[in-house]
């Protein structure tokens, strides 16, 4: 195809075969930044996951075990959670709270949840 022909080629548009909505809450982690912070971290639990898509083994709480009722804090080692986005406000909190309490955690969050002041008033700096 010669220049003056991609010129004038028709641009690819959105494509069709990907979901309009994406169900956030069920987003997974991706696989090489688990691994890197895996690699530093040495997760020892997954604090919201499923049987389908835990990232540490069999240690790891599903939905019907409701994480946000548990005592994160009298678990040993660095605790791995990728929360349900939606809604993202309690595992926030619940974060904060078992951190007090000694917890040890790394989670991953939505960047666009930077935007949001409540967000930007929980986080320590």
């Amino acid at each position: 195809m010669s220049s003056a022909e991609r010129r004038h080629a028709p641009r690819p548009t959105v494509r069709e075969d990907i979901p309009k909505e994406f169900d956030r809450n069920s987003y997974e982690t991706p696989p090489w930044l688990f691994k890197a912070l895996n690699k530093q971290y040495d997760f020892q639990f997954d604090l919201a996951a499923s049987p389908q898509n835990t990232l540490c083994g069999y240690k790891f709480w599903a939905e019907e075990t409701d994480s946000l009722k548990q005592d994160w804090h009298k678990m040993n080692g660095y605790l791995w959670v990728n929360p349900p986005y939606k809604p993202l406000r309690p595992w926030i909190e619940k974060m904060q709270q078992e951190a007090a309490l000694g917890a040890k955690i790394v989670s991953i969050v939505p960047s666009s949840t930077l935007n949001n002041a409540y967000f930007l008033n929980q986080v320590p700096n």
